[in-house]
């Protein structure tokens, strides 16, 4: 399920919103935003969300984070280099903050 940041902030208000994006999102997805609050290398991250450093652990979790805008790359054009470190993007604070709104 594919949501645009547009619609979310169209109907943040609603609970209904929020309930769909908490069912829909996996929970590791929320960690990683959380954990990716500074720039960090993939090993510190996935150690703080207690997963391995295999392929399909990125292909599952951070690649579509990446692709959707709720993460980016410090070096953007060199996607292997040894130094890459990753940050949440204003997108994946603003579903944060949707997410963690108390009403």
């Amino acid at each position: 399920m594919f949501i645009t940041l547009n619609i979310i902030k169209q109907y943040s208000h609603e609970n209904k919103v929020k309930t769909i994006l908490k069912e829909q999102l996996h929970g590791i997805v929320e960690e990683i935003l959380n954990a990716a609050n500074n720039w960090i290398k993939i090993e510190e991250l996935f150690d703080t969300v207690q997963l391995s450093k295999h392929p399909d652990n990125r292909k599952k979790y951070l690649d579509p984070l990446l692709k959707i805008g709720w993460v980016e790359m410090e070096y953007p054009d060199k996607k292997t280099s040894p130094n890459q470190r990753y940050r949440i993007t204003t997108s994946g604070k603003n579903l944060l903050k949707i997410l963690n709104d108390k009403d």
